[in-house]
């Protein structure tokens, strides 16, 4: 151990009378800290200009600013630092020197590589000193996450050396050597991409690929797949170099040479598969607000799926997005199901491949009166497709019926016990489902899910019709804030029909019925009501007396005045910015994230509401302005030990199509959001499912923007400065030697 000290020793010694060594380490820190400076005056300027931060200074000034820049980088910086490791040696000649030594080439090399992993820690060591000050100026600074930055970008840069190593072993042209592992790095960083076409490639290449790696780590999530390539690499690149020199110093045959090249190879992919497995998959998230954990919520309901899941993949031929579904593209698919994976190791990704008509095909087939067949058999054409993979309609049909989704991309999650659900994709630019609805669909196979019946058949408003004043954006199905895709069932009842009743329905929505309900239907609904049953009620002047009439032994009614506001000139009176009040926001959590951030809710023509004693206890959600007058309110009781939840607007438009996707000038409005939390409230905040974190709690920066431009002046050019005096002094005493 001790000769491999002492080859260490020598080799930085060698390293710093290098002016390169230097000039890099200059660059490297005057680069870092101009990364650390440009993010800390952002946040100075974004301070002082009152805008509240969504990213807190622990993500903003280190993740965001130093790290992803010195990640770039490394790529440039190791060539040229071990462009000379082994080329050196070959060119003058100590090679032969090496060879007749009674050392080992193992000692050899080990040596030079600790040198580098030394040489590392003095880069690093920058790093630290922007962690320290970062520390010293944010108050309750996340530590962890920051360590584990500076962990993956070491661990990236002993991979980088390791390679530079190897490549320097291969050449006596230092320049050749540095562009070999320029080659080679950039080939590692985008082999993601190479073969995913292929069963047997797909996850080699995956596994092998470096991008994204040191992310990981860097945005605060420690993997043991990730440490296990790290490790295996180094020591891949590192054996390989030792077998390159024994080999030189033999004269052993080619296939005696090649295989243990071959067989340390093998070990390295077999121990780095072994590592993908998911039974394998060991994380530890270091942050603070556990960024990279799906919420405990989440994590809870997953530990009751004791069963086999299985997301099964249906990808349309015709569907114009049916590229995401396609071999090359399911590694990327499987690494969207990982921080669920972690939690239950034995979810399952298959795919099916049909072709049928779609509702999202691509505009040039859509427009032709090609059939179905034709259209397949022209993209199988274009990419180079074999058309026998794909069933026919009449094969998917009998295997499932997909017509409802549109026979778009979607995938089915099904439960060894036979409960399956949708998991859609969306016409958004995201495109693929996110952790909210994946979590949502899992949840779906564990408990049952909220039935929102709407009443119908008296003029109300529609889920099932477009238009402005209906509701039908709630169940749009693939747009991603459907609350259809947040966890909802929803129907409708005629209440016409002999036979009809309200079993089963869990809310129960009536909105601005322009008829009136005969006897018999108002029974339903009293009784729904007395039975404890939650319901949503919006009305308009046309639907206040048949309202009034259902809500009479609730103690609230809707008045036959509308509501004004006297603060928007721009706007008629009759429209009101609503605001969320505090005592909703403490008592029922109903439009806390409205309240957080200052957002209104709009009603355009609002009835005034009147209330009385009743039974319920009544809260306001939603008040005029300055008057405190009520708009919203919440009832709530206790029945038969459940608590009963009503929710009333004197205003049928604010969750209409029209409002919720209006914009006005002047008014942060947020309808949308109150109408998800409305829905959320009214089913017992059950769905949609809350996937928030904790609050971030470094949030508080301790430096004027005065201090600030001493501490740019310093990190900047003072650092690197002192670091060029060093250096020269160093060199010019090597020079008089």
């Amino acid at each position: 151990m001790k000769t491999v000290f002492h080859i260490a020793y020598a080799e930085l010694r060698m390293l710093f009378y290098s002016p390169i060594a230097w000039l890099l380490l200059c660059l490297f820190t005057f680069q870092s800290g101009m990364a650390f400076c440009d993010a800390l005056g952002r946040l100075l300027e974004t301070r002082e200009m009152g805008v509240e931060h969504q990213q807190f200074q622990t993500y903003i000034l280190m993740i965001d600013g130093v790290f992803s820049a010195i990640m770039g980088n490394l790529l440039w910086y190791i060539p040229l630092l071990t462009m000379g490791l082994m080329s050196r040696e070959y060119n003058l000649g100590s090679v032969k020197l090496l060879y007749s030594s009674p050392i080992g080439c193992e000692k050899i090399i080990w040596g030079k590589y600790l040198a580098m992993m030394v040489f590392g820690v003095v880069l690093l060591a920058v790093l630290v000193l922007l962690g320290v000050c970062g520390a010293c100026w944010v108050k309750d600074f996340d530590i962890p996450w920051v360590i584990s930055g500076i962990a993956g970008i070491y661990l990236l840069y002993c991979t980088y050396a390791a390679i530079g190593l190897f490549m320097s072993s291969l050449t006596p042209y230092q320049i050749v050597a540095a562009i070999g592992t320029l080659l080679v790095l950039t080939v590692l960083n985008y082999l993601q991409g190479v073969g995913q076409d292929i069963d047997f490639v797909r996850e080699i290449t995956w596994w092998l690929a470096l991008s994204g790696r040191s992310g990981n780590f860097v945005q605060g999530l420690i993997g043991l797949e990730d440490v296990v390539y790290f490790v295996v690499v180094i020591v891949l690149f590192v054996v390989l170099t030792i077998l390159k020199l024994r080999s030189e110093r033999r004269n052993d045959s080619k296939v005696v040479k090649v295989l243990p090249f071959v067989l340390v190879v093998v070990v390295a992919l077999s121990v780095g598969y072994l590592s993908t497995r998911p039974v394998l998959m060991k994380y530890w998230d270091v942050t603070y607000i556990q960024k990279n954990t799906i919420p405990v919520k989440a994590q809870e309901f997953m530990a009751e799926l004791d069963d086999e899941v299985t997301f099964t993949l249906y990808v349309n031929l015709l569907d114009r997005r049916f590229k995401e579904g396609m071999p090359a593209f399911r590694m990327k698919n499987y690494a969207m199901f990982k921080p669920f994976i972690r939690f239950k190791p034995d979810i399952r990704l298959n795919y099916v491949y049909y072709y049928d008509d779609c509702d999202d095909m691509r505009p040039d087939l859509a427009r032709t009166d090609w059939s179905v067949q034709d259209k397949m058999l022209k993209i199988c054409r274009e990419e180079d497709l074999d058309a026998d993979e794909f069933l026919t309609p009449e094969q998917i049909r009998e295997k499932l019926d997909l017509s409802k989704e549109g026979n778009r991309l979607v995938y089915v999650v099904e439960r060894e016990n036979g409960r399956k659900a949708f998991l859609r994709f969306f016409d958004d630019n995201n495109y693929v489902p996110s952790e909210r609805e994946i979590a949502t669909v899992l949840k779906r196979l564990v408990t049952d899910v909220p039935h929102v019946c709407f009443l119908t058949g008296h003029g109300e408003r529609s889920i099932a019709h477009t238009g402005d004043r209906n509701y039908y954006l709630l169940v749009v199905r693939n747009d991603r804030g459907a609350l259809s895709n947040q966890g909802f069932d929803f129907g409708v009842r005629a209440m016409t029909g002999v036979g009809e009743n309200l079993e089963g329905v869990d809310i129960l929505v009536i909105a601005d019925p322009q008829e009136e309900y005969t006897p018999e239907e108002l029974q339903k609904v009293e009784a729904y009501l007395a039975a404890g049953g939650n319901a949503l009620v919006t009305g308009e002047m046309n639907s206040r007396r048949i309202l009034n009439r259902l809500l009479a032994g609730t103690g609230v009614q809707l008045d036959s005045v509308f509501v004004h506001q006297q603060e928007l000139p721009d706007y008629a009176p009759e429209l009101i910015p609503g605001e969320i009040t505090e005592v909703s926001v403490k008592q029922l959590g109903l439009g806390k994230d409205l309240y957080k951030h200052r957002g209104k809710v709009v009603l355009d023509g609002c009835l005034a509401l009147e209330t009385s004693d009743s039974d319920f206890e009544c809260i306001p959600v939603v008040e005029v302005p300055g008057s405190g007058e009520p708009l919203v309110v919440a009832l709530r009781r206790t029945v038969q030990g459940k608590e009963q939840r009503i929710l009333i607007a004197g205003d049928a438009d604010l969750f209409s199509a029209g409002e919720i996707r209006r914009e006005r000038t002047g008014i942060n409005a947020g309808n949308f959001s109150f109408m998800t939390g409305a829905f959320s409230w009214l089913a017992n905040n059950e769905y949609p499912l809350d996937m928030t974190r904790p609050e971030a709690i470094d949030n508080t920066l301790y430096l004027s923007t005065r201090m600030f431009g001493v501490v740019k002046i310093i990190l900047m050019w003072g650092i690197p400065l002192l670091i060029a005096v060093v250096a020269s002094v160093v060199l010019v005493r090597r020079k008089r030697k």
